[in-house]
């Protein structure tokens, strides 16, 4: 970043500017100054933040950038940070990784920003504490980085290469190696597709151009890899040679043309993804001046992939989803090369570090992911490949890392193996088993039984891919989740996931409902307090739509907008704004062996068009839901509450009721209140998913309750799956009078429940003899009216 005549500006406020001078950062120009707000959508918080208890010793340190500077840090007891523990200077990049750990207790640390004949200008010190028993988190530092001199260097190093190939021909990975082998026979001499063209013309002819050209170009570069991979485990000459003219053909693009990372990313990343690893497992194939013209191409490459990292730069500014490939992508170019190029030394130290302290960016240290289990399951691929690749290279595990032993159980609660749906996010329609191939990657890594057995009830094996050989482990047997709490929260993404029989499938009843502090941005869709509900092995409420290509007319129209999901709109279909500011929140949640509870807030999503919109949920078990929707609006507006299916639903208007029929299961939603609601149904999307680059698309249904205009109103709906085959008895269900909120009764034959829902502005919610300050309250009841139990929450 240049600073032009506001750089110079800087430059002589600095020149007047004393070395201590903590927390002003008025020297610079205010789009750089020290501590500076994050700016919304593209920098990450100060970490550690001020005040924070950390969860790792010791704590990733990250700060806001400010231009073409080096920086200081200081990590001390007290606030004036006279007696620095920690002392580094020169640093490039504005996170550090420290190298030894903290002692418990209350730290302070601060950073400055230095340029040339200027005193620092520091930012203000800011407090944390590192508890005792934190996992210790040491950064191992660049010296550690150290790669074998052979080749092959990526995933399987020469020293392991007698070991792998003698498990291929005649041991554990024999049934893997012959699958891999029969993959590429098919493909050997097959036409290659040419470089491609630049894209031109219009935006919506260059995106279409764009998604041909990575339709075309990935699968024949894939084919490179696994070639590539079947000569290193086999020793085969026609897959050998076959990887060799690919690596040619496609190495001999420019590196600055039209696959440029610049101009068309697509075909940049995955040239560099699979080319790299090709060429390092075929190296030797290749004359001299074969390898002298794959190496340049591959560093030209490697150079732009480091430079468009370094101009956000990546270590606070990572929410770009293609940059967060181009990591792992340089990371492995970094591991393959560290001993050829001087610069690959910098780069496998940059890659690491954010490996270590920055990475996920649409992650949070629960586990959770904010743009779905599609981009969940692609991009911890990404991810995993450098992890292993770099614990095989160097030894430096980064799958210690808490967040990884977390995450998986993400993809777990949200889609267990036999779901049919991926909700929250950009391929929702996808079913869940392919992740068991990853699930089985994590198991490996983790040691995780549980994992495993996601991966078995997927019928998957981890694949014949270099993920699948490396990680192959016969001993991990799978372990039902029988253990495992049925419900789980993930906070830092805004997820609830709750399930009546995790372990079983045909029993299953999961309900999940989004609240993202992310906003409505990137692969997330605008579905703030949006729930998906599938039971029995049917998907029961559905979102709906397709990915034609990202941000086209039926992408952005209807795949992402609200109407298309289980949520809330107003005045025929008007729902969430897009953007970093459209955010939820879950404000409350709670889950005991009968309840489950959740309170969500999703106002702010709606632009200030609604100044209220919370939707409370509760969970009766075993799969009886209790929805309140809390609506309000400066003005009357016609509130709509929506629901998708795969087939049309039946509705009964004087009972307010839908049914929702699917062969295994049924769903009947009661909607208790408003009175006075009409519907609507359809099967058709507006507008319509492209066929640009074909497709077959099947139509769902789409349903909207809609209440009679008002300023204010309350939806109360109760959601009662059950099985076509020995269905349980359904609850009765009557709103009950009620002060300051909503009061609703379920009975069942044995016993019967009250559930109480208080209003914002009440202090208390009654209903006869009961009465609670709590958000959300269930009285649990004989048939004659004793009082058994209570949860309150929200």
């Amino acid at each position: 970043m240049h600073l032009g005549w506001l750089g110079l500006l800087g430059l002589v406020c600095l020149a007047a500017r004393a070395a201590d001078g903590a927390g002003e950062g008025t020297a610079l120009p205010e789009a750089l100054r020290v501590d500076r707000e994050p700016e919304l959508g593209r920098n990450l918080p100060y970490h550690p933040a001020d005040g924070q208890a950390v969860t790792t010793n010791p704590p990733p340190l990250r700060w806001l950038p400010s231009g073409e500077v080096t920086y200081r840090v200081q990590v001390a007891r007290s606030a004036d940070c006279a007696t620095p523990q920690v002392d580094r200077q020169g640093l490039i990049w504005c996170a550090e990784m420290l190298d030894q750990p903290l002692a418990p207790g209350e730290w302070y640390w601060r950073y400055g920003v230095d340029q040339a004949g200027q005193p620092t200008v520091w930012s203000r010190a800011r407090r944390f504490t590192v508890a005792a028993d934190l996992p210790q988190w040491v950064y191992p530092g660049r010296d550690a980085l150290q790669v074998p001199a052979a080749r092959p260097r990526l995933f399987i190093t020469a020293a392991q290469l007698a070991d792998y190939q003698q498990r291929a021909r005649e041991g554990d990975l024999k049934s893997k190696a012959e699958r891999l082998r029969r993959q590429v026979v098919p493909t050997i001499g097959a036409e290659l597709p040419p470089e491609p063209a630049k894209l031109t013309g219009t935006a919506d002819e260059r995106r279409w151009q764009y998604v041909k050209i990575f339709r075309d170009t990935r699968p024949p570069q894939d084919q490179m890899e696994q070639a590539a991979l079947a000569w290193l485990l086999l020793r085969d000459e026609a897959c050998g040679q076959e990887a060799r003219r690919r690596v040619l053909h496609f190495c001999g693009w420019d590196p600055l043309g039209s696959t440029a990372v610049t101009h068309n990313d697509e075909p940049a990343m995955w040239l560099m993804m699979r080319g790299v690893r090709a060429y390092d497992w075929t190296a030797e194939l290749y004359t001299p001046t074969e390898r002298a013209a794959i190496e340049q191409c591959i560093r030209v490459r490697a150079a732009e992939f480091y430079k468009l990292l370094r101009r956000r730069p990546y270590e606070n500014n990572p929410y770009e989803s293609h940059a967060g490939r181009i990591i792992g992508f340089l990371g492995e170019a970094a591991l393959a090369f560290a001993n050829e190029w001087p610069e690959a030394r910098e780069w496998l130290d940059y890659i690491t570090r954010i490996f270590w302290g920055v990475w996920p960016a649409w992650g949070a240290d629960d586990g959770g992911w904010n743009e779905g289990p599609g981009y969940w399951s692609a991009y911890m691929s990404f991810g995993l490949h450098y992890v292993v690749a770099l614990r095989n290279a160097t030894g430096i595990d980064i799958a210690r890392r808490p967040f990884l032993h977390q995450t998986p159980y993400y993809r777990f609660y949200l889609t267990p193996p036999a779901s049919r749906l991926s909700p929250f996010g950009d391929g929702n329609q996808a079913a869940a088993g392919p992740a068991g191939d990853l699930l089985y990657w994590f198991s490996t890594l983790t040691r995780d039984p549980h994992l495993r057995w996601y991966a078995e009830q997927c019928r998957r094996d981890g694949g014949a891919d270099v993920m699948g050989i490396t990680l192959q482990d016969s001993s991990l047997r799978g372990v039902p989740p029988t253990d495992l709490p049925p419900s789980r929260h993930f906070p830092g993404v805004g997820l609830v996931t709750l399930h009546t029989n995790l372990a079983e499938a045909t029993q299953d009843v999961a309900f999940l409902l989004r609240s993202s502090p992310y906003g409505t941005v990137s692969h997330g869709h605008n579905d703030q307090n949006c729930f998906t509900l599938e039971a029995y092995g049917e998907p029961l409420a559905i979102p709906t739509g397709y990915y034609p290509s990202y941000g086209s007319p039926h992408h952005d129209q209807w795949t992402r907008s609200t109407k298309a999901k289980c949520g809330i709109t107003h005045d025929d279909g008007q729902g969430q704004d897009r953007g970093w500011a459209a955010k939820g929140r879950i404000d409350g949640f709670r889950s005991t062996p009968r309840v489950d509870l959740c309170s969500a807030d999703a106002t702010a999503a709606y632009g200030g068009r609604l100044s209220r919109a919370v939707r409370d949920l509760v969970h009766l078990r075993p799969g009886v839901f209790v929805l309140r929707d809390e609506l309000a609006a400066a003005e009357p507006r016609a509130f709509e509450f929506w629901l998708h299916a795969l087939d049309q639903m039946t509705i009964d208007q004087p009972q307010q009721t839908v049914l929702t029929s699917r062969p295994l299961a049924t769903l009947e939603t009661r909607f208790l209140a408003p009175a006075g609601l009409t519907f609507r149904q359809d099967d058709r999307y507006v507008p319509e998913p492209e066929t640009v680059l074909g497709g077959n698309y099947t139509n769902a249904w789409h349903l909207a309750a809609v209440a009679p205009k008002a300023a204010a109103t309350q939806f109360v709906t109760v959601l009662l799956p059950s099985p076509t085959t020995a269905p349980a008895p359904l609850p009765t269900t009557r709103l009950l009078p009620a002060d300051g909120g909503q009061a609703l009764e379920l009975g069942w034959s044995e016993q019967r429940a009250v559930v109480l829902f208080r209003n914002a502005t009440a202090a208390t919610v009654a209903s006869g003899e009961l009465r609670s300050t709590a958000r959300i309250t269930v009285v649990w009841q004989t048939t004659a009216g004793v009082e058994t139990g209570r949860d309150s929450g929200g």
